[in-house]
């Protein structure tokens, strides 16, 4: 682990942590005493591991209790277990574990890194992921390797570290990917003839009539969220048609109508960013084209289909001027791709630094909760994203909900406006503050 990744790491617990100067109370060493630090003892081959020469042995890895939560240490072995998390005395304190390099490993997604297995699409696929295979998907891991490292830092210093004040409550990132607009209404007109809803085809194709551009469906989505106090963000797709077989928009965001919408989304209070098309992800010239295509300012992104290259994408990112993200999630399951529920920037791994791009992790997808070939619980999937809001919560992070707006129709996806009502309140009831994502970057700036 060389400086930059360990400088990464303490200044991601800083973004999150009231404290300053991390590095002088702060060593990751292996042996010798040092007076008031706290020492992070490092774990075993991480060298071999971060180089991609040895693979993590993952069936010997090292689970212990932490705030009754079984988690993993990925660089520590069922060898050390006789060992206690944090040891030592005042002036001295030891974690025992190595929360450094297990934190960096899974922070800047090394394991997609060196063990890349795209689907069909080109997406890195969840059940070859560290996250499947040690079962702490919806375990936000990092931010209990954090809490270890603060409650280090608490008994080396006898005093209190509270959250940074800025983000001394949760967040909600209400989120909603426009794919379509023309096309809903076939969607739905398909739906009503396969289950005998012959009576209400003709109002659909009315609607349509009326408006070449249907956006009732996200002036409804709006509406609901107005009188719920909701603040969200909507990405649109600057692309129209198919790109590498993924079809992209079915609307010309050049259009006046789609224009006006944009407009009045924005005065609404709602936040207009990129959905960035199929090869946005591996090249800064055409993401910054679709970006200037949005005639208004644009600070964040997330990736059509949820495509990112751990390898390259951030430096991408950066380079097109994209102030956040928040296309890491996992379409085949909720939860936490990089194992943490606090915004955190992105690593450039191919450079070998951070980057100024921060990254909101996806947390829940309504197409994961629909499609069978993913998680298939359905619209009725409250109690299964309750878990994920519960686990947000512990740690002030960010829960971040993706409903396409199509998803909003009382017809083909019918049973999500529900579900969607049900999580604003619980969040309401929680204490979640309803923020969009340039809000989120003014918070970890």
């Amino acid at each position: 682990m060389n400086g930059n990744k360990i400088k990464y790491v303490l200044d991601a617990f800083c973004n999150i942590y009231d404290f300053e100067d991390i590095e002088k109370y702060v060593t990751y060493s292996g042996s010798g005493e040092k007076v008031k630090k706290v020492i992070i003892r490092p774990g075993q081959n991480v060298e071999g591991c971060l180089s991609g020469k040895e693979i993590i042995n993952f069936p010997n890895v090292l689970y212990r209790n932490w705030k009754n939560v079984s988690i993993p240490f990925i660089f520590n072995s069922g060898a050390e277990s006789h060992l206690n998390i944090i040891t030592g005395k005042p002036g001295s304190i030891i974690i025992n574990f190595d929360v450094i390099s297990a934190s960096f490993y899974l922070l800047s997604g090394w394991h997609e890194r060196l063990h890349p297995d795209p689907d069909k699409y080109g997406r890195f696929r969840y059940d070859s992921g560290i996250q499947f295979i040690l079962g702490i998907t919806h375990i936000s891991v990092v931010n209990y390797y954090f809490d270890i490292l603060k409650t280090a830092l608490e008994m080396l210093l006898v005093r209190e570290i509270d959250f940074r004040r800025q983000i001394s409550r949760p967040s909600a990132f209400m989120t909603h990917d426009v794919d379509l607009i023309n096309t809903i209404w076939i969607e739905d007109i398909m739906w009503c003839m396969r289950n005998r809803k012959f009576g209400k085809i003709p109002g659909l194709v009315m609607r349509q009539l009326r408006n070449k551009n249907d956006s009732s469906l996200i002036k409804e989505l709006r509406i609901l969220e107005t009188e719920k106090g909701v603040t969200s963000t909507f990405f649109f797709m600057t692309q129209k048609g198919s790109v590498k077989g993924i079809k992209c928009a079915d609307y010309d965001i050049k259009s006046g109508s789609i224009r006006d919408l944009l407009m009045k989304l924005s005065e609404n209070g709602a936040e207009i960013a990129l959905h960035g098309s199929p090869g946005t992800e591996s090249d800064y010239r055409r993401l910054m084209g679709e970006c200037s295509r949005i005639d208004m300012s644009v600070s964040g992104n997330r990736f059509h289909f949820l495509l990112f290259n751990h390898d390259t994408t951030p430096g991408i990112l950066e380079a097109a001027g994209i102030k956040y993200d928040s296309s890491l999630g996992f379409a085949e399951n909720i939860g936490f791709r990089n194992s943490i529920c606090s915004p955190f920037y992105l690593y450039d791994n191919k450079n070998d630094r951070p980057t100024e791009v921060l990254e909101i992790p996806l947390a829940v997808m309504d197409t994961t909760l629909d499609r069978k070939g993913y998680l298939g619980t359905g619209p009725g999937s409250f109690q299964t994203a309750r878990l994920i809001i519960d686990e947000v919560k512990k740690y002030n992070g960010v829960f971040t909900l993706l409903l396409h707006n199509n998803y909003f129709s009382p017809y083909k996806h019918k049973g999500y406006r529900e579900f969607y009502t049900e999580i604003i309140e619980y969040l309401n009831k929680e204490g979640f503050e309803f923020r969009t994502g340039n809000d989120i970057c003014k918070l970890y700036s």
